[in-house]
């Protein structure tokens, strides 16, 4: 169902990673992120989050996770998700 020209479509929000307090890249990644979304420029936004994604994961590495022993575990002790930079 498409909304009339009168409607204004819902958008999705998203969630975005909270940016390293004490990096600056970080915090201009997210000033252009607010930035592009406030201009409805979606596109921009993404380009934006992925951008920071690539810049945590090479300037702000997640710490190793500890291997569980719980036999009922079935998280990979390899998986490297930061659960911060999940979408929703």
């Amino acid at each position: 169902m498409s909304a009339s020209p009168d409607e204004t479509p819902a958008r999705t929000p998203v969630l975005t990673p909270i940016p390293a307090a004490d990096c600056s890249v970080c915090l201009d990644f997210d000033w252009a992120e607010t930035e592009a979304e406030r201009v409805c420029d979606l596109s921009a936004a993404t380009d934006w989050r992925i951008l920071r994604r690539r810049h945590r994961a090479a300037d702000h590495p997640a710490p190793p996770r500890a291997s569980s022993t719980d036999a009922t575990d079935t998280t990979d002790a390899t998986d490297t998700t930061d659960a911060s930079d999940l979408t929703r």
